[in-house]
């Protein structure tokens, strides 16, 4: 596809059987973007909404503002750097998560680990 020019997944299609067929085949990808989209700002909505107690509209609005700021000004190298941000942060959640989890099977309580000598001096 790069060596033919093409800068969509529809150019193919459109370049074989015309601009009709490449119009009617935007639409289903317009209206996938435009659900998914809205299932990302809702879902980051609702999550500042009970993180912050924010109004779920606001919260939506707000999300929405930050993620539209940070491409304009920073294009998709912003785009890329927050995915990498993300994949830490999730990282460092499930590692949490996980050694939570694990205390828990291993019989250790939280409040032993905390009292610990060991644990007081990181």
């Amino acid at each position: 596809m790069r060596s033919a020019g093409y800068h969509t997944m529809l150019d193919p299609f459109q370049e074989k059987y015309g601009a009709k067929i490449g119009g009617i085949l935007y639409l289903p990808a317009l209206c996938g973007e435009i659900l998914w989209s809205s299932a990302i700002l809702a879902s980051l909505g609702s999550t500042l909404s009970v993180i912050l107690g924010l109004d779920n509209t606001i919260a939506v609005l707000t999300s929405a503002s930050v993620a539209m700021l940070y491409t304009l000004f920073g294009g998709l190298y912003s785009v890329a750097y927050t995915d990498v941000v993300q994949l830490f942060c999730v990282a460092f959640g499930l590692v949490i998560s996980n050694s939570n989890h694990s205390c828990r099977i291993l019989g250790i309580s939280i409040e032993n680990i905390n009292e610990h000598q060991t644990f007081k001096s990181l």
